[in-house]
């Protein structure tokens, strides 16, 4: 376990536990984790969770000089006690509790025993980034089918937020995910969906640039990323 502490907690918060979290690795959750975690963390206490094994983050926030949030990493999966016990002592101390998840699920279990539920059966949100591919789109599918059967036993309360990432305005794809996961909300009112798109800009491939998002300055990305943050936070204040 890899910790990383910045910030001094003072009085006693409402914390909000948001899990990202997708069936498909590649779409993008690690970097919209720290994009997230970097525009709260100028007005709220922040602590991210990292539970995907690749460390991605990792080597972004330890001993970090421009991090302003608390982050810490587990390497071994098998610890799930130890990372329930982390998180129900970080409750009360954070506006906001992030975790980033393994970025692919084990073949050998069904959903219902994977690691991710675990989490997912008390948060209070999980936000599903999907590409704008019909390769993502039928897994992403899949995957917010299962969780809402099994969250309806386990967690009812949960919300749902998917969210495109790395779209193309005039791309048809992104217009016809947009018709088919409509038609889900409407089955299922945890379901919500993301108006703000996440563009495919280089910039947030380098999120090791993230000090320049502390201070949005016109750059076209930056504006994008604060948008999304902006709207992602609003949706978890008012569900």
């Amino acid at each position: 376990m890899a910790k990383t502490t910045k910030k001094k907690k003072t009085s006693k918060k409402d914390s909000k536990f948001v899990v990202f979290g997708n069936q498909k690795g590649g779409v993008g959750k690690s970097t919209l984790v720290e994009l997230f975690a970097i525009c709260m963390s100028r007005d709220l206490e922040v602590l991210v969770t990292d539970l995907d094994r690749q460390g991605s983050l990792r080597s972004l926030n330890e001993n970090s000089d421009t991090l302003n949030f608390d982050y810490i990493w587990f390497e071994d999966k098998n610890k799930l006690q130890s990372i329930e016990n982390h998180l129900k002592e970080a409750e009360g101390k954070y506006d906001l509790i992030i975790m980033d998840t393994p970025g692919k699920l084990d073949d050998d279990k069904p959903l219902n025993e994977q690691e991710i539920m675990r989490y997912v059966a008390y948060a209070d949100f999980l936000v599903i980034p999907i590409e704008p591919t019909l390769f993502s789109l039928s897994g992403s599918i899949d995957f917010i089918k299962e969780t809402l059967q099994f969250t309806a036993k386990y967690n009812p309360d949960l919300k749902l937020l998917i969210t495109l990432n790395k779209a193309k305005p005039r791309q048809l794809l992104s217009r016809e995910m947009a018709e088919a996961l409509s038609d889900m909300q409407k089955e299922d009112n945890r379901i919500h969906f993301m108006e703000t798109q996440v563009r495919q800009y280089n910039a947030f491939a380098d999120i090791d640039m993230k000090s320049n998002y502390y201070n949005i300055n016109g750059n076209a990305a930056q504006m994008n990323i604060s948008a999304w943050a902006k709207e992602l936070l609003s949706k978890i204040n008012s569900l």
